[in-house]
């Protein structure tokens, strides 16, 4: 399966869960159980998805931005205010959901921010996968370059006759172990170390096709070009590294503010103490921390 077709998957599963979310009557009951809905919420909830079916009706009948816009109104706008108790969910449950499915925990208690934790978690996905095709697709643009500007007979020409009159080799390597770590790379197929080493190394300088005897020590302009795609590809995929991790923190953060909910406003482990969590770092490198607090 292909990264695009893995994308195209995820965002359909991704549809059908805010198509689940969008219609609370019928996701109450399979999700909340005996946990049912006030009578005053629920008549607030029959009372809306009535006017939504109208608005839509209408927008069918006569096609218009109006007519939609106004059905997207009512479909995202609040339910009434009721002076009943909101939902209430076990905090285990809600703590479980929310770290399978970032921001169920939240929804199950009917607060809004469940879809900013959903819409993260697609937007993290998202972003994985179109870094991870532009590294691919980065990385098979440089391997190509390499097979046009850099030539393994030509630097066993010059690296073998390295000398003063074309310093092929720089100060202190030795041609025969360059020439039998190039070439077993070639042989186990490791490519990632081939195509690394003859960019990276000085040792393989004289490979690319605009070395130069009369300047050796000066980086050649196709092996500078060569080394900024593998710089561009490498960012790219650390990138879509850095999008799994997000994605991880994601579920973490969602699973504690849902069992924060669900307790309270406030997590007391005991009598002045409390449970804290904290992001930082970049989005190269973000970080999480969990700690206990105790006021003495």
């Amino acid at each position: 399966m292909t990264s695009m077709s893995r994308l195209l998957g995820f965002i359909c599963a991704w549809v059908c869960l805010l198509c689940v979310s969008i219609c609370p009557r019928a996701c109450a009951s399979a999700l909340a159980g005996s946990q049912s809905l006030l009578p005053a919420r629920q008549g607030a909830f029959t009372a809306r998805q009535l006017h939504l079916d109208q608005l839509l009706t209408r927008a069918e009948e006569s096609p218009g931005a109006a007519g939609f816009a106004e059905a997207g109104e009512v479909l995202t706008s609040e339910l009434p205010a009721h002076p009943g108790p909101a939902r209430r969910t076990p905090p285990g449950v809600a703590f479980l959901m929310s770290a399978a499915v970032p921001g169920a925990g939240q929804f199950l208690q009917g607060r809004n921010r469940a879809f900013a934790y959903m819409g993260l978690e697609a937007i993290a996905w998202i972003a994985h996968f179109a870094w991870k095709d532009a590294g691919n697709k980065k990385e098979g643009e440089y391997e190509a370059y390499a097979r046009n500007h850099w030539d393994l007979e030509q630097w066993n020409a010059l690296a073998s006759e390295s000398s003063d009159t074309c310093r092929a080799l720089p100060p202190g390597v030795n041609y025969a172990d360059a020439k039998a770590t190039i070439e077993s790379f070639l042989e186990s197929g490791n490519y990632q170390h081939y195509y690394e080493d003859i960019g990276k190394l000085e040792a393989y300088r004289a490979g690319w096709d605009d070395f130069s005897c009369s300047d050796p020590e000066s980086m050649s302009s196709n092996r500078r070009e060569y080394r900024g795609m593998r710089a561009d590809s490498n960012d790219y995929l650390d990138r879509s590294k850095s999008a799994v991790t997000v994605v991880f923190l994601n579920h973490i953060i969602s699973a504690v503010d849902a069992y924060r909910i669900a307790k309270g406003a406030q997590l007391s482990v005991a009598d002045r103490t409390s449970l804290e969590l904290k992001v930082g770092g970049s989005i190269q490198h973000p970080r999480a921390v969990l700690r206990v607090r105790r006021i003495f």
